[in-house]
């Protein structure tokens, strides 16, 4: 755990990011609706085969990053929250 502290310690040193408590909740509802839309995407793409194959790769990067905002949003900190959202 002190390595991700050091972790945090550098990166709160060099970004500053604003911490905001409506960030956490609108880090989840944009993270929650990504994923249904990547459902949706995946499910279409499965039965239908709309597009080719490559589009996969595109679901899957954008999968991993809104899971990662979803974990974000409920067990992080809130400076995680804040510099997944940026500095606004």
């Amino acid at each position: 755990m002190k390595i991700f502290q050091n972790i945090e310690d550098k990166l709160q040193k060099k970004y500053q990011p604003k911490k905001e408590p409506w960030k956490r909740k609108i880090l989840f509802i944009l993270s929650a609706v990504i994923l249904l839309l990547l459902s949706i995407a995946s499910y279409y793409q499965l039965n239908y085969m709309w597009a080719n194959n490559d589009i996969w790769a595109v679901i899957g990067l954008f999968y991993v990053l809104s899971l990662m905002g979803l974990f974000a949003s409920i067990f992080c900190s809130d400076f995680w929250v804040a510099l997944l959202l940026g500095g606004f």
